[in-house]
């Protein structure tokens, strides 16, 4: 499940875990940084998770945000 916390040498910037799962078999833990100012936008998500593991291309992943 995702946990948040807050990073103390960005200002403003919270830290997001997500967990990704292909065929409900866990992959990896993502660690993303936004900021909690704006929406987060699930595809920039997807598009680091694909940045990390290109293999997941094209590939029904699922990421699990709490």
């Amino acid at each position: 499940m995702a946990r948040v916390i807050s990073t103390p040498h960005t200002t403003g910037k919270k830290v997001l875990f997500v967990d990704v799962m292909l065929h409900d078999r866990f992959i990896f833990t993502l660690r993303y940084q936004y900021c909690p100012l704006f929406k987060l936008d699930l595809q920039d998500v997807y598009s680091k998770v694909i940045e990390k593991r290109p293999s997941l291309k094209g590939k029904p992943i699922e990421l699990w945000l709490d």
